[in-house]
């Protein structure tokens, strides 16, 4: 019965694979000594969420959507993984807020790219701290947290936003579909680890 059960799911997930002939290429730098010393595995892990949630992201933006209209290629995002100091600068430079924070996003310009050509989506930059702190105020594993926030980082690259009720709920039922994908339990359900 579980045999059925798994050769159904690894036929609807290559399904949702060939829906999309992109290939995601995630690059994941790391500039903080503190990712390395204390989550050595942070890199394999950025790069192995966002390419298990890949298939569902892409299917769920819909035929209107510039990544769908493309017909094949490379879709890049570069990964940061820094401190605070560092996140903190970039969000004064260009948010204006003077304050640290554990993600940040920031989407390339998609205009004018034609067709079947490699697409750099954009950036998403993690703090070591501030994602230490949240990760132990809620109970979390580093490694679950670490997964939700590049998750959210890459849905807004993709457009994705929190700036009304249903834009956020709408955002924020992708990512626990993608979580769970993962095994990582709905954040925001009260539920952790």
């Amino acid at each position: 019965m579980w045999q059925k059960l798994f050769q159904i799911i690894v036929k609807e997930i290559n399904k949702l694979i060939e829906m999309s002939e992109f290939i995601l290429q995630p690059m994941v730098k790391v500039n903080s000594f503190q990712w390395i010393s204390n989550f050595p595995t942070s890199s394999q892990v950025c790069k192995e969420s966002l390419e298990l949630v890949f298939p569902t992201i892409i299917n769920s933006l819909g035929k209107e959507h510039l990544i769908n209209s493309n017909k094949s290629g490379m879709l890049e995002v570069s990964i940061l993984l820094t401190d605070n100091k560092r996140i903190q600068e970039l969000n004064k430079y260009f948010l204006g807020k003077n304050k640290p924070t554990n993600v940040l996003a920031f989407p390339a310009d998609l205009s004018n790219i034609p067709n079947e050509t490699d697409l750099l989506v954009g950036d998403i930059i993690l703090a070591w701290e501030t994602i230490l702190n949240e990760a132990n105020r809620d109970n979390k594993s580093i490694s679950s947290h670490v997964s939700h926030l590049l998750i959210h980082g890459f849905l807004h690259l993709l457009g994705y936003d929190h700036q009304s009720d249903i834009t956020s709920k709408k955002m924020e039922n992708l990512e626990i579909m993608c979580l769970k994908i993962l095994n990582i339990k709905n954040p925001y359900s009260g539920e952790q680890k």
